[in-house]
C-alpha cells in the first residue's frame, strides 16, 4: 500500500482498507519503522524510507512474476492473488528464478502466437539476456511415411540451449550416436552427425564445433 499509494499512507486509511484494526497497522508500521523501511519522523503520514521502497519494489516483482506464472497454469485470478503473496515470502530465489525464467517464455509465446514465421532479429527483441532451454524439431523437407520429422531429430539432445547476450543469440546443439536399422535389410546401421550448416542471408554457413559436441551461432 505505501509503493502504490498516490498520497501518503495514513493509519486510519490503511485499517479501513485492509479490514484490520488500528491497533493491528500501528504496530505493524512500528516494526517496520524498527526494521528501517518507514520514516514517522511525520507521525500521522509515515512513508517508506529508501531501504523499505526497494523492498517493496522487490516483493511487488515476485507478486506480479508468480500472478501470471499462475494465472496462465489455470489458477483463477482471485486465486493467484491470494497465492502469490505467499509464494513471494516464502519461494526461495532459486524457485523465484525458474518462475521468472518461465513467465518469460510465456511472453515470448504470447508475442508470437500470430506468426507462423519470424526471423531470429524478432525474437531476439523479446529476449533479456540469459540461458534459455529451447525445444525444437528437425523437419524434412519433404513428408515420408505420414510424417515430416527428420531422423536427424533424434540425433541431437533435446532441449537444446539458447543463449542471449547483448541482442544477439547462440544456440548450442549437443550431438549423441543412434541405431537405425537398414530399410529391407537385416541390419542396423549407427549414425554420428559430423557436420552442421546453419542456412542465414542465401548462405550456407559452418557450425562451430567445439569437442565432441556442435555448437553453432544464429546471427539474429
Amino acid at each position: 500500500m505505501f509503493l502504490q499509494a498516490e498520497t501518503s499512507c495514513t493509519v486510519t486509511g490503511i485499517s479501513r482498507t485492509l479490514d484490520v484494526t488500528k491497533q493491528t497497522i500501528s504496530r505493524i508500521i512500528m516494526e517496520l519503522e524498527q526494521e528501517g523501511f518507514i520514516d514517522r519522523s511525520d507521525v500521522r503520514h509515515p512513508k517508506l524510507t529508501d531501504a523499505g521502497y526497494r523492498v517493496a519494489q522487490m516483493y511487488e516483482e515476485k507478486i506480479s512474476v508468480s500472478m501470471n506464472h499462475l494465472m496462465y497454469e489455470g489458477v483463477s485470478i482471485d486465486h493467484a492473488k491470494h497465492d502469490a503473496y505467499f509464494w513471494a515470502l516464502y519461494n526461495s530465489e532459486n524457485t523465484m528464478d525458474v518462475i521468472r525464467s518461465s513467465e518469460k517464455i510465456v511472453r515470448v509465446k504470447y508475442e508470437l502466437r500470430k506468426h507462423r514465421k519470424f526471423s531470429g532479429l524478432f525474437l531476439s527483441q523479446m529476449l533479456e539476456d540469459g540461458e534459455y532451454s529451447l525445444p525444437f524439431i528437425m523437419y524434412r523437407e519433404n513428408t515420408k511415411n505420414g510424417s515430416n520429422v527428420s531422423v536427424l531429430d533424434d540425433l541431437f539432445e533435446h532441449p537444446c540451449i539458447l543463449t542471449m547476450k547483448d541482442k544477439k543469440g547462440f544456440i548450442q546443439l549437443r550431438t549423441e550416436c543412434s541405431v537405425y536399422p537398414f530399410e529391407c535389410r537385416d541390419e542396423f546401421m549407427h549414425c554420428k552427425i559430423n557436420n552442421v550448416q546453419y542456412y542465414d542471408n542465401g548462405v550456407y554457413i559452418n557450425a562451430e564445433k567445439r569437442g565432441i559436441h556442435l555448437r553453432y551461432h544464429l546471427m539474429f
